[in-house]
């Protein structure tokens, strides 16, 4: 089985399994298949508005809820390295979240895996972002 993460400093692959992950808080949000034709896609998982896609090869997933009014932030395709909310055009940076709108706002990062052609999402923030 292949595992790979969303972060560049953990190893590409690690034998693992999805009874593993799902002991480690992870739960499998859809099938990498999905990311096609755009790159990217939104999806409710629990209370969970997630904005799946890739940056840099790499699988990311932020929330997809702008937190200055809620618009959705993946509305639009990812364009030069940002998303733009809907609603009222504040711009989030696609490597990490950030705000370049408002420095004080963000969006939540979660930690991802791929397994088996599967994407797993741990529904809590990411407590390990650098």
């Amino acid at each position: 089985m292949e595992l790979k993460a969303n972060h560049p400093d953990t190893p590409a692959q690690i034998p693992l399994s999805a009874a593993a992950l799902e002991s480690d808080g992870f739960k499998r949000i859809a099938e990498l298949s999905e990311l096609e034709p755009h790159g990217q896609f939104s999806k409710w998982v629990d209370d969970h508005d997630l904005l799946v896609y890739r940056y840099e090869g790499v699988l990311k997933v932020l929330s997809n809820v702008c937190p200055h009014f809620g618009g959705p932030v993946g509305y639009h395709k990812l364009n030069e390295g940002k998303f733009v909310c809907l609603w009222h055009n504040y711009e989030f940076l696609a490597k990490d979240g950030s705000c370049l709108t408002n420095k004080h706002l963000g969006l939540r990062d979660y930690e991802v895996r791929e397994l088996d052609g599967e994407i797993w999402v741990k529904l809590v923030e990411n407590t390990s972002k650098t």
